[in-house]
C-alpha cells in the first residue's frame, strides 16, 4: 500500500466506518493511487473527529468532481446528510458544483433550492451550471429572481455567467441590461467582464458594440484580443484583423494557438502571402507550431494561396495529424487540379487511407472534384468502388458529386446508374443529372427529367432552369423554351442573370433573334456572358451590323469583350464578307493581347478565309504559337473557300504530322471541296482517312460523302456509303435522293421515296425537289402535279420558288409554254427572276419569241445589272436560232454599252490525283503545246 503522507489508506477506511459505517473503498483505493495526503488534526477528540470527517467529506467530494463519478459523488452526499454536514453553505456549494460537473443539473438544482441561506458564488455556481448545460432560460430566470428577489448584489463570475446565457441565446436586450448593471457595479474595467461582453455582442452580431466595449477596457488580455480578431475574422475582414494583431504584439501580448487561428483564416483573403507569412514568423518565434491547430490552419493557408510546396511541407512536418490536417492539404490540391494537381490529390488520398485515417463526406467530394478536373474516370471508378466495398454511408453530397463526376469525365451510363439508384433524388442531383444530359446531347431526355421533376412537384432553381434552355436551344426547340421562360417567370427567376442570358442564348440559337433582343433590353443587369450571348445570337442569324453595334454599348457599360466575344465578331465579319471590319477588330484585338489566344487566333484565320485574304489567313496560321484541331480546320476551310485542293490536302498531311486528330469539321470541309471541284480521287482518298479514323458511322460525314460521289458521277459508290449508315436522318436520305435525280434515274427516286415514307422519315422542302427535278427529267408532268399536292396537303409543307420552278421547267420542257406562263400568272410568281429564266430556257428550245421576249423583259427588271449577261445571250440565242441577226447585233450592242461581257466556259479533268482546269482561249497551262498537238 502507498502511504499519504500522514494518513494512510486505512486509516481513511476506519475513520469512514467511524461515521456511521460509510465506506467508500474505490474512492479510498483511487486516492492512494494519487498519493494525496488528509492532516488528521490534534487535540479535543471530539471536536477533532468532527473536524476530521468534515475535512474528509469535502476531500472526497472533490475527487467525485475530478472523477465526474456521479454514483459515488451520490454516496458521498448522502454521508453529507447523514453527518449533519447538509447545511453547511460550504458543502451545498460543493454538492451543486458536484452534480453539475457530473450532468445532473437537476440534482444541482434540487440542492440549491433546498439551502437555507445562499451566498453570491450559490448562485453563481447554479446559474453557470445551467449555462454550461444549455438551459440558457432558466439562467436568465434565475438571474432575474436573484435581482428582484434576493436582492443580492452579483459578482463578476456571476456577471460572467450571465452574459455567456446572453451571447448563447441571442437575447440582445437582457443582455444589455446586464451590460447597464456591470456599469453601475463596477465591473465594466474586470478583463474577464469585459472580455465576456465582447463576446456576447459579437456572437449576437452586432460588432459595432463589441469593438466599442473592446476599445474602452482598461486592460486587455490574450483573450480579449483573441474574440475580437475571431469576430473580425469570421466576417471576411481581413485588413481589421492584421491591424488588431499588430496592436497585440505592440501591446506586449503574446498570442495563443487561438489568436494564430483566427488571423491565418483571413491571410488568404489578403492581397499577398506576405501577411501570413510574417504570421507564421511569430508562430515559430512563440512555439505554437506544434499545435496541431495552428499547424492546420497554417497548411490551409499556404493551400488557399495556392503555394502547395510550402503547406505539403508544413504537413509532412506535422507532429501529429488529424482529419482536419489532411482536409487543408486534400482543398489545396483538388481546388488548384486544373493547373495540376489533381493527380497529387489523388495520391494524397492513397496515403490518408493507408495511414488508417477513414475520409469523411467532404473528403470524398473534394477527390471526386479532383477526378473531373483532370478527366479520371477509371479513379473516379476505384473511388466508388471503394465506397461500396467498405461499406462507407456517403451523404448525398457525395452521391451527386459522383452523378457530376460520371457524367463530366465521358462516362453518361454509369452517372445515370448512380441516379437511378438514389431513393429520393434531391435538386442538385437532378441538376446534375440535367446537365450531364445536355452535356452528352442527351437533350430530349434532360427535358423528359425536368417534367418528372415537375409532376413529382419539386421546386426548380436558376441552375435546373438554366439545363433545360441549354437542352432547348441544342434542340431548336422554341415552343417547349417558350413553355419554360412562363414557368421561370412564375417561379421567380425572370430576373435572374444566369437564367437571363440562357434565355437569350435558347432564343438565338432558335432564330428567335427578336425575343432575345426582348430578353436582354429587359435584364436588370448584364456580364459578359449576357453579351456575349446577344452579340452571337445576332452574328448567327445573320444581323452582322446589330453585332458590330453592340460591342460600343458594352464598352460604355464598361465591360471589357473578351475572347468569346472577339470569335463571334469575327463570325459576322465572315458572313457579311467584311474585310476591311475584320481589320478594325484585328488592331483591337492586338491591342487587348488577344492575337496569341488559339480561339481568337482561329477565328482570326476564318474570316480572313471567308474573306477572300488568304495570304494574310496563311500569316496568322504560321504565326500562331499553338494550334488546335480548330485552327487547323479553320485553315483547312480557306482552301475550301478558295478551292484549293492541292493546298487542303497538303495542309491535311501537315495536320497529320504534327499529331492533331482530324475530327467531323475536318472531313466536312475537304470532302465538301473535292465535291465542288469533282475531284473524286482526293474524295477517295479523304473517304479512306475517315474509315481509319472511325468516323465511318458519322451520319453527317455520311451525308458529305454520298453527295460527293453523287455529283462526281459515281451513283455506284454512293449507293454503297448510303448502304453502309445504320443511323439514317432526314439530310442522308434527301443526299442520295437528290444523286438519283440528278442522275436520271427515276425509278430510284420513286423507290427511295417510298422507303422514306415507311420508314417514317419526316420529309421536308429538299426532299420534294428532288421528285420534282426527277419528274422534270423524265418528262411526267402528271406525277410532278401528284407530288406537288401530296407536298402541300399531306405534308402542309407550303411550296416554294424552287418547287415552281421546276413545274415552270418540267412544263417547257414537255413544250406546254402557254401553259407554264399561265402557271406564273396562277401562282403569282411574276416577282421571282428564276422562274422567268426557266420559262426563257424553254423558249429557246421550242423557239418562242414572243413569250422569250416577255420573259427577258421581266428577268432584267427583276436581276440586278450583273446578271443580265445570261439573259441576254439567251434572247441572242433565241434571235439567232429564228434569223433575226439584226437583233442579235443590237442585244451584243446592248451587252457592250453596258460593259457587260459573258463569262469564258471553263472544264477540268483530274489525272494522277491533280485537277487540271481549262478556260476558253487560256493557253496558261505548262503542258498547252503537247495538249494541242494531241488535238490537232
Amino acid at each position: 500500500m502507498h502511504p499519504f503522507s500522514r494518513v494512510g489508506g486505512s486509516q481513511v477506511c476506519n475513520q469512514m466506518r467511524l461515521y456511521r459505517g460509510y465506506t467508500c473503498l474505490t474512492l479510498s483505493t483511487s486516492v492512494v493511487a494519487r498519493g494525496k495526503p488528509i492532516a488528521k488534526p490534534e487535540g479535543n477528540k471530539k471536536a477533532n473527529e468532527e473536524l476530521y470527517g468534515f475535512n474528509v467529506c469535502n476531500f472526497f467530494l472533490r475527487e467525485c468532481i475530478n472523477m465526474k463519478s456521479i454514483s459515488q459523488g451520490m454516496r458521498v452526499h448522502s454521508h453529507i446528510v447523514k453527518s449533519n454536514f447538509e447545511e453547511d453553505v460550504f458543502f451545498q456549494n460543493n454538492l451543486i458544483n458536484m452534480y453539475g460537473k457530473c450532468g445532473r443539473v437537476e440534482n444541482a438544482r434540487k440542492v440549491f433550492d433546498q439551502m437555507h441561506e445562499r451566498n453570491v458564488y450559490s448562485w453563481t455556481l447554479m446559474i453557470g451550471e445551467y449555462v454550461h448545460h444549455g438551459h440558457c432560460e432558466e439562467a436568465l430566470k434565475l438571474f432575474y429572481h436573484l435581482k428582484q428577489e434576493a436582492g443580492m448584489e452579483f459578482s463578476q463570475s456571476t456577471a460572467v455567467s450571465v452574459v455567456q446565457v446572453c451571447a448563447k441565446i441571442a437575447e440582445l436586450q437582457f443582455g444589455k441590461l446586464v451590460h447597464a448593471h456591470v456599469i453601475k457595479t463596477g465591473f465594466q474595467s474586470d478583463v474577464i467582464v469585459g472580455t465576456a461582453l465582447v463576446d456576447m455582442y459579437a456572437k449576437i452580431g452586432i460588432r459595432e458594440d463589441a469593438r466599442q466595449v473592446f476599445d474602452k477596457m482598461p486592460e486587455k488580455n490574450v483573450f480579449s484580443w483573441t474574440v475580437i480578431i475571431s469576430e473580425y475574422a469570421k466576417h471576411g475582414r481581413g485588413e481589421e484583423v492584421i491591424k488588431l494583431f499588430k496592436g497585440l504584439l505592440f501591446a506586449g501580448v503574446k498570442p495563443n494557438h487561438f489568436t494564430f487561428s483566427s488571423v491565418l483564416r483571413v491571410s488568404s483573403m489578403l492581397d499577398s502571402l506576405e501577411h501570413g507569412k510574417q504570421v507564421h514568423a511569430q508562430i515559430i518565434k512563440t512555439g505554437f507550431d506544434s499545435y496541431i491547430f495552428v499547424g492546420n490552419a497554417l497548411v490551409d493557408m499556404y493551400a488557399k494561396w495556392g503555394s502547395m510546396p510550402d503547406a505539403n511541407t508544413l504537413f509532412d512536418n506535422m507532429p501529429e495529424l488529424d482529419m482536419v490536417s489532411w482536409t487543408g492539404l486534400m482543398s489545396g490540391y483538388a481546388n488548384d487540379a486544373e493547373n495540376g494537381h489533381g493527380k497529387e490529390a489523388l495520391e494524397l488520398f492513397s496515403q490518408m487511407t493507408w495511414s488508417g485515417m477513414k475520409p469523411d463526406n467532404f473528403i470524398l467530394a473534394l477527390v471526386l472534384k479532383a477526378c473531373v478536373c483532370i478527366a479520371a474516370l477509371e479513379s473516379g471508378q476505384e473511388l466508388h468502388a471503394y465506397i461500396i466495398k467498405t461499406g462507407y454511408v456517403v451523404s448525398a453530397s457525395v452521391v451527386n458529386t459522383l452523378v457530376d463526376m460520371y457524367s463530366k469525365c465521358g462516362s453518361i451510363l454509369d452517372a445515370c446508374k448512380v441516379f437511378d439508384e438514389m431513393e429520393e433524388p434531391n435538386l442538385i442531383s437532378c441538376n446534375a443529372m440535367i446537365a450531364g444530359y445536355t452535356r452528352h446531347g442527351l437533350d430530349e431526355d434532360a427535358l423528359e427529367l425536368f417534367h418528372e421533376m415537375r409532376q413529382e412537384r419539386m421546386i426548380p432553381n436558376g441552375f435546373t432552369f438554366v439545363g433545360v434552355l441549354t437542352a432547348c436551344a441544342n434542340l431548336a426547340a422554341q415552343e417547349q423554351g417558350k413553355h419554360i421562360h412562363a414557368d421561370i417567370v412564375k417561379s421567380g427567376f425572370a430576373l435572374d442573370l444566369f437564367v437571363g442570358n440562357a434565355l437569350v442564348g435558347m432564343y438565338a440559337k432558335c432564330g428567335s433573334v427578336n425575343d432575345a433582343a426582348f430578353v436582354f433590353d429587359r435584364m436588370l443587369a448584364w456580364d459578359v456572358v449576357s453579351w456575349n450571348s446577344m452579340i452571337a445570337g445576332y452574328a448567327d442569324n445573320n444581323f452582322g451590323v446589330d453585332a458590330f453595334q453592340l460591342v460600343p454599348e458594352m464598352l460604355w457599360f464598361g465591360i471589357n469583350p473578351n475572347q468569346v466575344t472577339f470569335t463571334s465578331i469575327l463570325k459576322a465579319c465572315a458572313r457579311l464578307q467584311s474585310g476591311e471590319h475584320g481589320k478594325q477588330v484585328h488592331v483591337y484585338i492586338i491591342k487587348m493581347g488577344l492575337e496569341t489566344n488559339i480561339f481568337v487566333g482561329s477565328a482570326l484565320v476564318d474570316m480572313y478565309s471567308k474573306c477572300n485574304n488568304i495570304e494574310n489567313a496563311i500569316k496568322l496560321f504560321e504565326k500562331m504559337p499553338k494550334r488546335d484541331v480548330v485552327s487547323w480546320n479553320a485553315m483547312m476551310g480557306g482552301f475550301c473557300h478558295s478551292k484549293s485542293c492541292e493546298g487542303a490536302l497538303e495542309l491535311y498531311i501537315d495536320m497529320l504530322w504534327a499529331g492533331i486528330k482530324s475530327n467531323q469539321s475536318t472531313f466536312v470541309n475537304v470532302i465538301a471541296l473535292c465535291t465542288g471541284l469533282a475531284a473524286m480521287e482526293q474524295g477517295k482518298y479523304f473517304h479512306c482517312h475517315i474509315i481509319k479514323t472511325g468516323f465511318e458511322s458519322d451520319v453527317i460525314l455520311g451525308s458529305a460523302l454520298v453527295d460527293m460521289y453523287a455529283k462526281c458521277g459515281c451513283i455506284e459508290d454512293a449507293e454503297k456509303v448510303f448502304s453502309k449508315m445504320i443511323n439514317r436522318d432526314l439530310i442522308l436520305w434527301n443526299a442520295m435522293i437528290t444523286g438519283y435525280a440528278n442522275h436520271g434515274l427515276v425509278n430510284n427516286v420513286f423507290q427511295l421515296f417510298k422507303q422514306m415514307e415507311h420508314a417514317g422519315v419526316q420529309l421536308n422542302y429538299i426532299t420534294f425537289i428532288a421528285l420534282l427535278s426527277a419528274c422534270g427529267n423524265a418528262g411526267l408532268v402528271d406525277e410532278a402535279f401528284k407530288y406537288l399536292d401530296l407536298m402541300s396537303h399531306t405534308y402542309g409543307i407550303i411550296p416554294g420558288v424552287e418547287h415552281h420552278s421546276c413545274i415552270v421547267d418540267l412544263l417547257g420542257r414537255a413544250g406546254r409554254l402557254n401553259e407554264a406562263h399561265n402557271y406564273i400568272h396562277e401562282k403569282s410568281l411574276q416577282l421571282s427572276a428564276v422562274i422567268w429564266q426557266s420559262l426563257l430556257a424553254a423558249c429557246r428550245v421550242y423557239g418562242n419569241i414572243e413569250l422569250g421576249e416577255q420573259a427577258a423583259k421581266c428577268i432584267l427588271a427583276l436581276e440586278p445589272q450583273d446578271g443580265h449577261v445570261t439573259t441576254y445571250v439567251q434572247l441572242s440565242n433565241i434571235y439567232a436560232a429564228a434569223g433575226r441577226w439584226d437583233d442579235v447585233n443590237k442585244m451584243r450592242k446592248m451587252m457592250k454599252d453596258a460593259g457587260l461581257k459573258k463569262k469564258p466556259g471553263f472544264s477540268w479533268i483530274e489525272v494522277k490525283n491533280k485537277v487540271h482546269t481549262f478556260v476558253v482561249g487560256d493557253r496558261s497551262h505548262p503542258q498547252t503545246e503537247e495538249i494541242y498537238a494531241e488535238l490537232q
